[in-house]
């Protein structure tokens, strides 16, 4: 496997065919999407991280601070991540509750060119639409921004791995209107009922 991992994530130098070969050949005649899933699963659990790149059910808690509001409130979130499809792309879904809120706040991600420790993240919702941004992994680390100056919309996230596999997470989002939003929590993976 040392192989698979050199020469798509710490090296830029021209794979040669035998190469590209030698890791399709590992598939045992299965078909290219299990294959690629297999490889982002290694490339990304060598980094540490099941978060965004692994399936699963993840589920947090925190504050949110907006700047017109003078509380605090709390807030109560779920993520599904799903598998890695044909194309190369995770499809992820956030629903976020906030205490004291009927409804509930629903964010389509789509994760792709996942590559060198970045990645591109779109993000979609029903009131700001589809905005897309960059992403960055480390060992410790997973952050992304999004920044649409024809939109007046700036955002960041991040998250930073526990020793207990969790994450502390935090977020910034501001429009053109002044309205700034602050979040600080953490998210901690689901554990499967056993059967």
């Amino acid at each position: 496997y040392r192989h698979d991992v050199w020469l798509f994530t710490d090296h830029r130098c021209a794979t040669y065919p035998n190469d590209v070969w030698r890791i399709i050949s590992a598939c045992n005649d299965e078909c290219a999407w299990p294959f690629t899933k297999r490889l982002l699963q290694k490339v990304y659990v060598l980094l540490g991280h099941h978060f965004l790149f692994q399936p699963g059910a993840w589920l947090g808690e925190g504050k949110i601070q907006l700047n017109m509001v003078k509380d605090e409130l709390d807030f109560y979130t779920r993520w599904n991540v799903g598998f890695v499809n044909q194309f190369g792309l995770i499809d992820s879904t956030q629903e976020i509750q906030v205490k004291g809120l009927a409804e509930t706040m629903n964010n389509q991600f789509v994760i792709s060119h996942i590559q060198n420790s970045k990645f591109d993240i779109e993000l979609e919702n029903q009131s700001m639409g589809k905005v897309v941004g960059t992403g960055l992994v480390t060992d410790k680390t997973i952050a992304w921004e999004f920044r649409m100056p024809e939109m007046g919309f700036e955002g960041m996230e991040f998250y930073e791995l526990q020793p207990d596999k969790s994450y502390k997470m935090r977020a910034e989002y501001s429009t053109e209107d002044d309205y700034r939003t602050t979040i600080q929590g953490r998210i901690w993976q689901q554990q499967q009922e056993k059967k």
